[in-house]
């Protein structure tokens, strides 16, 4: 069984050391034929690194004997091959290792890059001159005079010494200006003409750098549905090279032998698992189309590793626990106020170019930001050039949504709670959850009616964002044979079913309660989780002139 590489950026080293790798190079394929200059954006820890690094592969070393097996090693279904390019020069460009308060560090240690490449290409010593724009163009002249054909040049995380400098206006400006200098001098034609291909990553994109201002050369191909899945993996890659991983975890869930078990009981075991996987991981959707999803690269390889080596299967927030907190969604926090009833709402609705192409980095809608760095995504269903339709993807991502915004709205309070409250849910009778679920409540802010609660919707999203910060799973809505149930909780030995109604009206509260009940026992909610678990459900009401949770009953 081949290990899962966690973390690991290089693609030759994935294969010398036998490592399991996804086959992406369909993806590439496409973008290689289709575009000269590109860009595309996705968050941390998502696989944009092994990406830049299997491109770099491929042009510099050829097909052999890197890519044996592979879709780009294959033929045409005319017997040309997929794949018939000559040998480049590589210049691969991480500029997250150029972050720095300084100007002056910044441009040394580009030109220490830069300066790699002089001795593996036999080039005079690269010296700075005025910026790095220049810089480059010198490079260009001396790399493009030994290899007329052209070179390569792949930039990853060309936002990062930006993002960095979020909350320094002035140091952040001088930043900016030197990189958008450099972006305009590579479409200047005596540097873009020497370029073969170029593809720049980024987690950020804004139009007051170069690389996205009027007549750049460099295309954003972000939303391309053709590579919407070039990182992260579909269900279908999950199941054909994670096969000997899912067998670990189906035998640790259930407690048995593979081999012993029949065919349509592994397959519903199987399906079971990839289910509860698609629910924590899955929906992250970078298809304009709104047609394709895949799943977090990062948290399924960590799950799987962890199936293989831990006894018991915990789907935990694998993202946000190792780096899903951006330096720039962490300083942009420090210095604005993200409103927290944005995300009361089931989707949210943006004007597609303002989405596609937001002005600054200081200015950009809180939204999108969170689309960028990963905690929202567009909504399957949804074409973009009609609307940008942004959701919470997943229940790791609602989780982590959870606690960025229980950390700002509750600051000490959830910090307490999120210490002793799954102790607490775990005995609680029905009394104790509807006053706890009030204390809640009571503790949002109400000033200026930022907060105040205008449906059912927003009661429920507020209780079960502060579960999932406390590290519990919370289901809204789930999908049963006879109905949704509003909200549950899954605990290790207890499931807790809640129904909730919402009135405007005083004297309804009690037909309301009725209703809920009525719908809990004859929809027999709660009835999808596990038989051999202890249940407790019960109706509550909430009523907005009391601005509280006024009636429960257990059922």
């Amino acid at each position: 069984m081949k290990n899962i590489p966690l973390g690991l950026s290089s693609y030759k080293q994935a294969i010398d050391e036998n490592y399991l790798l996804v086959d992406k190079t369909k993806e590439i394929l496409y973008l290689l034929k289709k575009y000269k200059f590109a860009f595309f954006s996705r968050p941390r820890r998502f696989g944009k690194s092994i990406t830049l690094d299997t491109i770099a592969l491929l042009f510099s070393k050829g097909l052999e004997p890197y890519f044996k097996g592979t879709f780009i090693a294959k033929n045409n279904e005319d017997g040309t091959p997929r794949w018939n390019e000559t040998t480049y020069p590589v210049i691969s460009l991480d500029f997250s290792g150029y972050t720095s308060n300084s100007i002056d560090i910044f441009r040394k240690k580009f030109v220490e890059s830069l300066r790699y490449y002089d001795d593996i290409y036999d080039l005079d010593k690269t010296n700075l001159n005025i910026d790095i724009a220049q810089t480059f163009s010198d490079f260009v002249v001396k790399i493009s005079k030994k290899y007329p054909k052209g070179f390569v040049l792949l930039v990853d995380e060309y936002d990062a010494p930006l993002n960095a400098l979020i909350d320094h206006e002035i140091l952040f400006e001088e930043f900016r200006s030197d990189i958008r200098a450099l972006y305009a001098k590579i479409k200047e034609s005596t540097i873009s003409s020497s370029i073969k291909f170029m593809l720049v990553t980024g987690i950020t994109r804004f139009k007051d750098v170069s690389i996205f201002s009027a007549g750049s050369n460099i295309v954003d191909i972000s939303y391309d549905s053709n590579i919407a899945t070039i990182v992260g993996y579909t269900r279908e890659e999950i199941e054909k090279y994670f096969k000997e991983y899912i067998d670990i975890a189906i035998e640790k869930q259930h407690h048995c032998k593979v081999s012993s078990i029949d065919s349509n009981t592994y397959q519903l075991y199987k399906s079971n698992l990839l289910d509860e996987l698609a629910l924590n991981y899955d929906n992250i959707c970078y298809d304009s189309f709104g047609k394709k999803s895949v799943y977090s690269t990062w948290s399924i390889n960590n799950f799987f590793v962890d199936a293989a080596g831990q006894e018991k299967i915990v789907l935990k927030n694998y993202w946000y626990d190792n780096g899903g907190l951006p330096t720039i969604l962490l300083k942009y926090m420090q210095s604005h106020l993200i409103d927290f009833s944005a995300f009361y709402d089931k989707e949210i609705s943006l004007d597609p170019d303002t989405f596609k192409n937001p002005t600054s980095l200081q200015t950009m809608d809180p939204n999108i930001l969170m689309a960028q760095t990963g905690y929202l995504s567009l909504k399957k269903g949804y074409e973009l050039e009609e609307m940008a339709v942004l959701t919470i993807p997943n229940l790791e991502l609602r989780r982590a949504l959870s606690r960025l915004t229980l950390h700002r709205v509750f600051n000490d309070f959830y910090l307490a709670q999120k210490r002793t409250l799954k102790k607490y849910i775990q005995s609680a009778s029905a009394q104790n959850l509807f006053d706890k679920f009030n204390e809640i409540l009571a503790k949002v802010p109400r000033e200026n009616g930022k907060y105040n609660f205008e449906n059912e919707h927003q009661v429920k999203t507020v209780i079960q964002m502060f579960v999932l910060g406390a590290d519990m799973n919370c289901y809204r809505e789930v999908y049963e044979s006879k109905g949704h149930p509003d909200l549950v909780i899954e605990l290790d030995d207890r499931i807790i079913v809640i129904e909730f109604k919402y009135v405007t009206n005083s004297k309804e509260v009690d037909d309301k309660l009725t209703e809920a009940i009525t719908q809990i026992k004859d929809r027999d909610y709660g009835q999808s989780f596990d038989c051999n678990k202890t249940r407790l459900k019960m109706a509550v009401v909430y009523d907005a002139n009391e601005k509280k949770l006024v009636a429960f009953k257990e059922c």
